[in-house]
């Protein structure tokens, strides 16, 4: 082996790595908005965003507010760019139904990015200004106010309307993501609505989605999705056998 030659590879691993920290120091000093800093912006959330989200029901600290009703948590996470410059809002609804499969998390949850009308995502850049800031902070709280709760208020009724959903309505998934302001994907709606049959006790019906899956998703999907279905049919079928 050439030690010389590895000598040279190291150095110009080095250089590389060195130059690419220049870049970014460049980038952070010259071209990156000039605004308040992450830490800076989340000390004005606490400011101006907490007390209102408190009398909301929504408590926490830092970045994080939540409130828990009828087994159903509503959260509100500030969720910053690493690099600061930008920041966007997660909304989402999660349930206390949940499983872990050969390692997989399957949890029973709801989530969305808070953003205007017709649009999937907004991003707030920080602003100079603490007043400036506070602005943004308001135009959050109002979208929260509107949008958010109205988000909060459909999923809220979980689980009646998901126990009369039927295999039939899903036809069509975007039509329930619409409604439900997400974009859930065909496998986790289905596992949701087995695992909230199976508490249930409504088996038949869990089998119907059952099948529902293992029609649509196999060869589309990973695959413990379909052996977390033909181990539930299993299961299911059982236990309709010794009623």
């Amino acid at each position: 082996m050439d030690v010389t030659k590895i000598i040279e590879g190291i150095a110009l691993l080095f250089s590389v790595l060195f130059i690419i920290g220049i870049s970014r120091i460049i980038y952070q000093v010259a071209f990156r908005p000039k605004g308040l800093t992450s830490a800076e912006f989340k000390k004005l959330v606490q400011k101006v965003a907490k007390p209102r989200l408190n009398s909301l029901g929504f408590l926490g600290n830092a970045w994080d507010f939540s409130k828990t009703e009828n087994g159903l948590t509503y959260c509100i996470q500030f969720v910053p760019n690493r690099n600061g410059a930008w920041i966007q809002i997660e909304l989402s609804v999660v349930s206390d139904l949940s499983l872990v499969y050969k390692g997989n998390e399957m949890d029973v949850s709801f989530k969305k990015w808070l953003a205007p009308k017709n649009k999937i995502r907004q991003y707030w850049r920080y602003r100079k200004t603490e007043q400036s800031n506070t602005k943004i902070i308001a135009e959050m709280l109002q979208l929260i106010e509107t949008i958010g709760l109205d988000f909060f208020n459909k999923v809220s009724d979980f689980p009646n309307r998901f126990l009369k959903m039927e295999p039939s309505n899903f036809k069509d998934l975007k039509t329930w993501n619409d409604f439900y302001q997400v974009n859930l994907s065909l496998e986790k709606w289905i596992w949701s609505l087995v695992l909230l049959q199976e508490r249930s006790g409504n088996y038949p019906r869990g089998l119907e989605f059952i099948q529902l899956g293992m029609k649509q998703l196999k060869g589309n999907t990973e695959d413990w999705v379909i052996e977390f279905l033909e181990e539930k049919e299993k299961q299911f079928n059982v236990i309709l056998l010794d009623k």
